[in-house]
């Protein structure tokens, strides 16, 4: 065997190991479906109190209405075993804001900027508010992220 030869062979020889070491186990379930595909079973609840504006909705907790509907909602209240909202129509064309009803905004995890239960919670590029998609909103002044590229914005 020549030296190249065995040159070859010990530069291939760590991957011939890995390659031979590894080894897949596979399980599926049949009763699970895939968390796109499974609805959020929340229905519109007149029993629901919204201050100023929107619609009362009720899902099960954790669950939100946005993930089937297009809509944008309020941080939930607690009932029970049960969340509620208040929501309102949201699609977005050339706004740069997006709903955010969690307590804290997407990109703004240091903050503890949110909404009180019956307004809606938006973060919109600097220069942006939601007013720009809907002029019936009344929101609060932006507050900047520290990203300083987002601004918070409470509206009802």
């Amino acid at each position: 065997m020549k030296l190249h030869d065995v040159a070859a062979i010990a530069a291939w020889f760590p991957f011939a190991v890995l390659a031979t070491g590894c080894s897949t186990t596979v399980t599926t379930s049949t009763n699970a479906a895939p968390a796109e595909a499974t609805p959020s079973g929340c229905t519109q609840d007149d029993g629901v109190t919204c201050e100023a504006s929107g619609e009362g909705w009720t899902c099960p907790a954790g669950n939100n209405p946005e993930m089937d509907n297009p809509l944008s909602c309020s941080v939930p209240q607690a009932d029970g075993a049960n969340d509620d909202f208040c929501c309102i129509p949201w699609t977005t064309t050339s706004s740069t804001c997006v709903p955010q009803d969690s307590s804290t905004f997407d990109d703004d995890t240091t903050s503890s900027f949110v909404c009180a239960f019956g307004s809606y919670g938006y973060q919109c590029d600097s220069g942006d508010d939601p007013t720009s998609l809907d002029s019936s909103l009344t929101c609060s002044s932006g507050v900047q992220d520290p990203d300083m590229v987002h601004e918070d914005f409470c509206c009802y």
